[in-house]
């Protein structure tokens, strides 16, 4: 058994000078550069550097458009509007968990009024929303990748690619659900994986900034007390997936103890009508946005069951990986509860992570003999690469060409919101 020894390094990492100087000249070129120092904990600092320089770049809609169909478009409308009509911060103070304003996440609101006392111009507000999401995201790629030991096959790579697009940095267009999500897992990895047991608090953090989060955090906090008995937790899972329909009014019945302030978001996602809209919009998206979400679903089940069939390889000697894997058992089937409700299935996204995270750590370790088929690995790879395209294509709509060519300099005096997608079509 190797025993868990508590790993500490800095949440914000050193960044050189040097490092600096090109990230100004030419921030893609840096990124490229940076890339394979990964086991250096200062990568984190280029990862959240480009991160704020992807926001400066990030493509959104027209806020004054009319028409607000992404959640960046309000971001930017609001920076807009607290910047032209200023109001002091006590007042955004009082708002929050105000039933009156039915305000309950803190980290936007409050970093939009911050930026509006300054400018009206989102590329700012947008920066820092993709630095700090980057910095958290390079922590999570960094605690996994760095404890990779195996030779890097086509599936470990592939793996690592679909570890690192699950919540990619685009996902700023949703800043407060997907930055959450960074944050949660940044706190689960470091208390599972680091040992670093005072990390809960990021848990609690990432409740601050989207409030569902109180979800996985009351699920963490139960599985600490509930018996590790495996069988009840493999059973728990199992299940979940055979739950394909929920009744939202026994399900919002069910949810009447919580307190005032959460009751109108719960009427919401549990309105019969919102349920029947999302449902006649999804049967009319294209077979390619179904395929890749069963895809990801069928594989992640692969996964669990590998990791369950070959525990005893590798469940006595990493003791803290084990733990977390019960811990996903439980918050996976959580999230396969909620994927029922309307925008439940968000949850699924952050226990992908980490299951993938998981994995990565089990079947990348040179120690653990963990082999898989040739048919399954090239089911596995298969999947992946699919849905991995499908992801970037996805981010073609909020990257710019500017991203790849430009810099801090030119970004600042260039007006340019076209999405890459439009930029290649125009070359065809």
């Amino acid at each position: 058994m190797i025993k868990k020894q508590p790993i500490t390094y800095k949440v914000f990492p050193n960044v050189s000078f040097g490092s600096l100087i090109l990230f100004f000249v030419w921030p893609f070129a840096f990124l490229v550069s940076q890339i394979r120092k990964i086991r250096n904990p200062d990568w984190i600092g280029y990862i959240m550097l480009f991160g704020v320089f992807f926001g400066f770049t990030f493509v959104y809609e027209d806020p004054l458009s009319g028409c607000l169909s992404s959640d960046s478009a309000s971001y930017a409308l609001q920076l807009m509007e607290m910047h032209e009509n200023p109001f002091r911060l006590v007042d955004l103070v009082n708002s929050f968990y105000n039933p009156g304003s039915g305000l309950l996440d803190i980290y936007q609101p409050l970093v939009t009024w911050l930026f509006a006392i300054f400018t009206d111009n989102p590329k700012f507000l947008f920066a820092f929303f993709g630095g700090f999401f980057a910095l958290f995201y390079g922590h999570n790629l960094w605690i996994v990748f760095t404890r990779i030991s195996k030779r890097i096959s086509y599936l470990i790579i592939i793996l690592m690619v679909f570890y690192a697009i699950i919540n990619p940095i685009w996902n700023i267009n949703g800043v407060r659900m997907w930055t959450a999500a960074q944050v949660f897992v940044f706190g689960i990895l470091n208390l599972f994986v680091l040992s670093n047991r005072k990390y809960w608090i990021w848990l609690f953090l990432s409740v601050l900034i989207h409030f569902s989060f109180f979800i996985p955090a009351v699920v963490f906090f139960a599985f600490k007390y509930l018996p590790k008995k495996e069988s009840f937790f493999v059973a728990f899972y199992l299940i979940t997936l055979t739950i394909n329909e929920i009744d939202l009014f026994q399900f919002r019945t069910s949810l009447s103890f919580l307190p005032e302030i959460l009751q109108p978001k719960v009427q919401s996602y549990t309105n019969e009508r919102y349920a029947e809209g999302l449902e006649l919009a999804m049967a009319r998206v294209n077979w390619y946005v179904r395929l890749q979400s069963t895809l990801s679903v069928v594989m992640i089940n692969i996964w669990v069951v590998i990791l369950y069939l070959k525990r005893n390889s590798w469940r006595h000697i990493f003791p803290n990986y084990y733990s977390l894997f019960l811990f996903l058992l439980l918050f996976g089937g959580i999230a396969n509860i909620l994927a029922n409700v309307p925008s439940g299935a968000r949850f699924l996204v952050v226990s992908d992570m980490l299951f993938i995270a998981l994995v990565l750590l089990i079947y990348g370790n040179a120690n653990l003999k963990i082999k898989l088929s040739p048919l399954l690995a090239s089911f596995i790879i298969a999947a992946s690469f699919f849905v991995i395209i499908f992801k970037v294509r996805v981010g073609m709509d909020y990257i710019g060409p500017l991203l790849f060519f430009g810099n801090p300099f030119i970004v600042l005096f260039i007006e340019d919101q076209t999405p890459l997608i439009q930029f290649i079509k125009g070359l065809l």
